[in-house]
């Protein structure tokens, strides 16, 4: 089995990096959404200028509460919203 690729900095990540990384918020909560073994997750396009590297733990934190989330629209893997669309801003 190989090993994961560790995060390098906070300035340079690769996307084999970030594919499957922990999302956590400030709060230290996990910010995953339903599904089980990652089937079924809900998905949330979040842009990358929210999120805060921390390679030392090799998570990403999003200041958001975990609550906030859970009532957000997501999508699931097997429907990706439209990004071309310009959608209303919150």
């Amino acid at each position: 089995m190989t090993e994961p690729t560790k995060f390098l900095s906070s300035r340079f990540l690769s996307a084999s990096t970030l594919l499957g990384a922990s999302v956590r918020n400030l709060q230290d909560e996990s910010l995953s959404f339903g599904g089980l073994l990652g089937m079924g997750d809900k998905l949330f396009a979040i842009p990358w200028e929210n999120f805060r590297v921390d390679a030392e733990t090799e998570r990403l934190v999003l200041d958001i509460s975990k609550d906030r989330l859970k009532g957000a629209p997501g999508f699931d893997a097997d429907h990706w919203p439209d990004f071309a669309e310009r959608q209303p801003g919150p």
